[in-house]
């Protein structure tokens, strides 16, 4: 017989009250409870999810209601991992595992996943667990640990390349860098180059001038920024930008910023998932350059230190000079190479000794102490001495030594040395040659005053009786009856008197003393010398033609005649094949030019400078000279201001010519 409501005990009705205030009160705890609270069958099946469930999963209940619990996660190697948690679960109920969820709006979430195997009433096995957001907590100890990576990078790393890797590798943890690069611009932001880029579409760009990219457009915007496919069209359709390379579906850019300049950016961007990067990542992205940026910064400046210290070694060690860094006490702190070749030393037997202990003598000691008194009191000093080397040998050195001074403290001192040995002999014998030309400048002077005392001689002592017989002649002349044979004697005696003239005046040439010069006309000059030359060129065979004008006046001393008597002499001796030879003239109103010209053999062109100087003959010429006779010619030229030279006649020959100023 079923026992009625009203006979049910008071007690079991009391038992089902508090059942139900127990089940308002689980309900109240699972709904507001911060972790995500779940309940899944043997199959794995959820059979109760709370509303903090829904929301991290961006689910409504009765769409998780049946679902597979292990399909909520991403990825194959996800799943089993979530699988093998709740399998776990009994024995590992005090261990969490954590894992990434992609939501349906693209947002990542790092959940941490506890469970528990029971059973039910019907002794069916279920799991029962929760899940916890830990996103924040485990950005911020992501974040911390990329950035502590990135120092020991920064520390660690030999070049900035190195460095760029390490920060690529590092990053990856954090968000995904499958298209990143970095890129560096020059302080005016004019050239743009990528030192590190990794892209699956599109090849590490060669340096370039600074356009209108969007690498371009952020770095002169200064701020970080995230820009989907659709931001990018629009930057082009308002001018901002040029669409350069694979257009990207979602692209995400920091600008690297050191002391308020902006002087590159880091960049990752996406061309098939939009979703991909969010604000989020921007953040963590921004935060990440920051720390480029200062790493950059210090690198730059390691380098840069690197490579002061490298220079500063190469032009140490590479000195043509030996140089020394010795301490307070004068004890040698370092040497180059160059000391050592000096001295003989090798660094090891040189660090750490005194330095006047090392290559002074005993007499030299009170020298070094004042000097070194000296650069104590903050002076540069320099002398040259003598130092000894390892083998005892003396070697003649200039020094320079000066204090090393920090903050108006000396530190240490630093000496150069260089080895003035061979000089110290040249000196030497500059000084013994000194003394040997300074003997021979007194016999030259002797020799001169003996030179102008034959200059006398000619002058005075043969001139006076040449004029003596001169003047006889021609009294004898006017009294004789047959005066042919006198007037031969006065002829030769007048000759004598000009070869005694020409002589006076050629050594007055020589040795650089003035000449007298007088007005002479050339045209009547040239008579007189082809005159002398006349029995020649009847003897020779030579037709000699006289073409010049009538008045060629020039302001000249009459050895200038010395210059034509050559020409013709070397026309007949060295031409006489040609039966001819013209005199003809080029002048203006400025300079009287005369062309002796003759139809022998053509001088080669190799020739025709070398002839003019001393001792220099033609070859294969049977006639030869002392070579003398066109070497006065030039210095005759010279002392006239006037110049001398030959060139080809035509059709075949040489012309001598002069040319000289009109009077």
């Amino acid at each position: 017989m079923k026992e009625s409501k009203s006979n049910i005990p008071d007690r079991d009705l009391n038992m089902a009250e508090n059942y139900k205030n127990i089940s308002r009160r689980f309900d109240c705890i699972t709904e507001n409870s911060p972790s995500g609270i779940f309940i899944l069958n043997q199959e794995l099946e959820i059979e109760y999810v709370n509303q903090k469930f829904c929301f991290i999963f961006e689910l409504a209940e009765a769409n998780l209601i049946g679902l597979k619990f292990i399909d909520l996660f991403p990825g194959q190697l996800c799943k089993t991992q979530v699988l093998d948690c709740l399998s776990d679960g009994a024995s590992n109920s005090d261990r969490a595992s954590s894992f990434n969820l992609v939501s349906s709006s693209g947002d990542k979430t790092r959940v941490q996943v506890n469970s528990s195997i029971m059973e039910d009433v019907d002794g069916n096995k279920i799991y029962v667990g929760h899940i916890l957001d830990i996103t924040s907590t485990w950005r911020a100890s992501q974040l911390q640990y990329a950035v502590f990576e990135i120092s020991q990078a920064v520390s660690t790393s030999t070049n900035l390349t190195s460095l760029f890797k390490s920060i690529h590798s590092i990053m990856g943890s954090i968000i995904d860098i499958t298209n990143f690069y970095i890129a560096l611009c020059d302080e005016e932001q004019s050239d743009l180059n990528f030192p590190y880029y990794i892209d699956e579409n599109d090849e590490q760009p060669e340096p370039q001038k600074f356009s209108k990219g969007l690498t371009e457009y952020i770095i002169r915007l200064g701020e970080p920024m995230l820009i989907t496919e659709q931001d990018i069209y629009s930057l082009a359709d308002q001018g901002k930008i040029d669409l350069l390379g694979t257009p990207s579906k979602i692209w995400m850019g920091s600008p690297l910023i050191i002391d308020n300049r902006t002087i590159g950016a880091v960049v990752v961007q996406s061309y098939s998932d939009e979703k991909l990067y969010n604000m989020t990542d921007l953040g963590i992205l921004n935060y990440v350059s920051e720390q480029i940026a200062f790493s950059i910064r210090n690198k730059i400046a390691s380098d840069a230190l690197q490579q002061e210290k490298f220079h500063f070694e190469e032009l140490f060690q590479g000195s043509p000079e030996g140089i020394i860094l010795v301490d307070e006490k004068s004890n040698i702190h370092r040497v180059n190479k160059e000391f050592v070749n000096i001295f003989g030393y090798s660094t090891e037997e040189a660090v750490g000794k005194n330095i006047d202990d090392l290559i002074t003598d005993s007499w030299q000691k009170e020298e070094a102490q004042s000097i070194t008194r000296q650069v104590a009191n903050g002076e540069r000093v320099k002398f040259e001495t003598v130092r000894f080397r390892k083998d005892g040998s003396p070697v003649y050195v200039s020094i320079l030594s000066a204090p090393v001074l920090r903050k108006e403290k000396r530190q240490a001192v630093y000496a150069i040395y260089r080895d003035i040995t061979d000089r110290k002999m040249w000196e030497e014998q500059i000084r013994s040659s000194e003394e040997k030309y300074r003997r021979l400048s007194a016999r030259l002077s002797e020799t001169n005053n003996m030179k102008d005392l034959l200059l006398d001689v000619i002058t005075h002592d043969l001139k006076n009786p040449a004029g003596v017989i001169s003047g006889m002649s021609e009294i004898i002349i006017s009294e004789s009856d047959d005066p042919s044979s006198i007037e031969l004697i006065k002829e030769s005696s007048d000759n004598l008197l000009k070869v005694i003239e020409n002589a006076t005046t050629l050594s007055k040439i020589t040795f650089g003393d003035e000449i007298k010069k007088e007005d002479i006309n050339l045209t009547e000059m040239m008579i007189e010398i082809s005159n002398e030359y006349s029995a020649q060129f009847l003897t020779a065979g030579i037709s000699f033609i006289n073409n010049l004008k009538s008045d060629l006046q020039v302001r000249a001393n009459p050895i200038i005649a010395e210059i034509f008597r050559n020409y013709l002499s070397n026309a007949i001796k060295y031409a006489a094949d040609g039966k001819k030879i013209i005199i003809d003239d080029i002048s203006n109103s400025g300079t009287v030019t005369i062309r002796v010209s003759d139809y022998g053999k053509t001088i080669a062109e190799e020739d025709r400078k070398s002839i003019f100087r001393r001792s220099i003959q033609l070859a294969n010429t049977e006639k030869r000279g002392q070579g003398l006779g066109l070497a006065i010619v030039e210095r005759i030229a010279a002392v006239h201001n006037a110049s001398v030279w030959v060139e080809p006649n035509n059709p075949v020959g040489n012309s001598f010519c002069l040319k000289i100023p009109r009077a």
